[in-house]
C-alpha cells in the first residue's frame, strides 16, 4: 500500500494544482485499492480532506521535523472548487481594498464573491462564506482592472488619485496600460458616479 501511495503523490503533484485532487482521481488511479491508499494516507498525515470530496496532499515544514501543513490554502481550494463548477469566484472585495491599500487592517478571513449561489462551506474545518454579487462586479475578475473595480465598488468614498496611482502601481500596471485601465472603469456602470468622476481626474496623473 506504501508503494501505490507513493506512486499516487507522485501523480498528484506532478497532475493536479497544488496537490489538490477529487476522489474520483484516486478510483482513477487506485481501482479497488483507493479506499484503502485513502486510509493509507490520511492515517500518515500524507493528504487531508479540505472540503466535501476535494483532499489535499500536505508538505513537510522546514525546521519542524514530523510537522507537516497542506499543500493548499482555503483560497487555492475555493478557487479550485468554483473552477470544476464552472462558476466565477473571486476574493471578496474587502480583500482587494486592503491588497490595494485603500484601508490598512486586513480582513479577520477570507470571503469570497460568485457570479454563481452564495453559500457558506466548510474548508479545512472552518466556515467560508461566499456571496452571490451582480456578475458586473466581477467583470474582469482575473485581470489588474477586475481586482481594482471589487475595491472601489465596496469603497464607500470617492477614492483620491494618489490611491488609484498606488493601487495601479501595486497591481503592477505598466505606464503604457495605465490609461487603458482607467478608461475601462470608467465605463463600468455598476460604480457610483463620484468614483468615476475622480477615475476620470486620476487619468491625468502619471505613473512613474
Amino acid at each position: 500500500m506504501e508503494k501505490l501511495s507513493d506512486q499516487f503523490i507522485s501523480h498528484a503533484k506532478a497532475s493536479r494544482v497544488h496537490g489538490i485532487f477529487l476522489l474520483a482521481d484516486l478510483d482513477a488511479f487506485a481501482g479497488s485499492l483507493s479506499k484503502n491508499v485513502l486510509e493509507f494516507l490520511i492515517e500518515n498525515d500524507l493528504c487531508r480532506q479540505a472540503v466535501e470530496d476535494l483532499y489535499t496532499l500536505t508538505k513537510p515544514v522546514n525546521g519542524v521535523p514530523g510537522r507537516r501543513v497542506s499543500s493548499a490554502n482555503t483560497t487555492d481550494v475555493v478557487l479550485y472548487r468554483s473552477h470544476l463548477q464552472g462558476e466565477i469566484v473571486t476574493l471578496h472585495g474587502m480583500e482587494d481594498l486592503y491588497r490595494l491599500g485603500f484601508m490598512s487592517q486586513m480582513p479577520v478571513q477570507p470571503a469570497y464573491w460568485t457570479n454563481g449561489v452564495g453559500e457558506v462551506i466548510n474548508v479545512f474545518g472552518r466556515s467560508v462564506k461566499i456571496s452571490s454579487v451582480p456578475k458586473e462586479w466581477l467583470a474582469n475578475h482575473s485581470e489588474p482592472e477586475g481586482k481594482l473595480l471589487r475595491a472601489l465598488v465596496i469603497l464607500n468614498r470617492e477614492p483620491t488619485s494618489v490611491e488609484l496611482v498606488e493601487a495601479l502601481k501595486r497591481l503592477r500596471v505598466s505606464p503604457e496600460d495605465y490609461k487603458q485601465k482607467l478608461d475601462w472603469l470608467c465605463q463600468q456602470e455598476c460604480l457610483p458616479s463620484e468614483v468615476r468622476r475622480a477615475i476620470q481626474t486620476a487619468q491625468d496623473e502619471k505613473l512613474t
